[in-house]
Parts: structure tokens; sequence; C-alpha cells
């Protein structure tokens, strides 16, 4: 679901004219603490129906634009930096923000209806990246598969979704947890 996000208005407006906002955020989560800025609006990005301002206070930073409580477009105008490159800033602060997850690597042989349903375990950017990073599946149309999951319950949850056209190569901890769960499940419902 798209969130809502009912200053998106006037801050595309402060975009196109450069007028500063001033405005009360809220960091993190419904319980962070709430700061108020002074920032020039750079830009607004819409990723996966999350609406995010791109600003410059003391530094360029990021905003998620629901979270911003109060707004108010500012008289002065501000002079967009020449340098700046919006799309640019965007691809480094996603790299940089996935960079900063736990991040759990397995490897992977998958084919036929694991692969259908890798997008539902992963997510279907994660799936396509890993797909397309793969190469060629071998004579039986497994392919290979190098993935970066949250961490080990979280990769237990995801990877179990793909069924029996799915094996867990690395790491090896993991490959025995899951054959102990299949097990598991396979004596309990023999």
């Amino acid at each position: 679901e798209p969130e809502v996000a009912p200053h998106l208005q006037a801050i595309a407006e402060a975009v196109w004219s450069d007028r500063r906002l001033r405005m009360r955020y809220r960091r993190g989560s419904e319980e962070g603490a709430v700061v108020e800025r002074v920032a020039d609006p750079l830009g607004l990005v819409s990723k996966a129906g999350v609406w995010y301002l791109v600003g410059r206070a003391d530094s360029i930073r990021t905003y998620r634009v629901s979270r911003i409580i109060d707004l108010a477009i500012l008289p002065d105008r501000f002079e967009r930096p020449d340098e700046f490159d919006l799309a640019a800033y965007w691809d480094r602060s996603v790299a940089a923000y996935e960079d900063s997850l736990p991040s759990f690597p397995a490897v992977v042989r998958i084919r036929g209806e694991g692969l259908a349903r890798l997008p539902t375990a992963m997510g279907p950017v994660r799936a396509r990246e890993a797909i397309a990073a793969a190469g060629d599946p071998d004579d039986e149309g497994w392919l290979t598969l190098e993935l970066r999951l949250e961490d080990f319950w979280n990769a237990e949850l995801a990877l179990l979704q793909l069924g029996p056209d799915a094996e867990v190569l690395e790491p090896l901890e993991l490959r025995r947890h899951i054959a102990d769960v299949t097990r598991s499940m396979a004596e309990r419902y023999g």
C-alpha cells in the first residue's frame, strides 16, 4: 500500500520553485525523536509507493515524506548545486543503505518451481539481481545463485518457501538446519 504523504504537493511546489522548507520531522519509527529542519528541497523520489525528499540542510539527506509532521514553504529561495545529480545521489544512497543492513550470504541451487517462487521469498528486485548474476543453468536446468539474505532465520524462512526445487549448498550450518527441518516435517506428515 502506498504511504499517506499529506505534504507531498507542497514539497513538489517547493522543489520546482527552489524555495526553502521548514519542517518538523519524526526520525525512525513512530517513537522516534521529532526534529526541526530548514532544508533546500533538491528532489523527490518514489520507491515502491513510498515518497522521499532529498534535501540539503547541513548536508544532503533523505527524508521519508510520510514522517514530516508540519511543513512550511519559506519565502527565500536557494541556489541549486550545479553538480547535484538526483539519480546518482539516489543510487549511492540506496547502495549505502543496503550495505548497512545485516547480510547473510547463502549459495543455493534452484530450478523450475523454486525459481518461480524466488521473487515471493526474497522480493522481486533481489531475485532478479541474483538470477542475472548467476549465469547459465547446468545441463539439468539448475542455476547456482548467491543470495544475500537478512540473517540465518530469515534465510530459513525464505529458502523453505522455495520447496523441493531448491537446495542450499552453503553455508553448511544452514544446509544442515534445512535438512533437519524438512526431515522433521516429512516424519510428521509421513
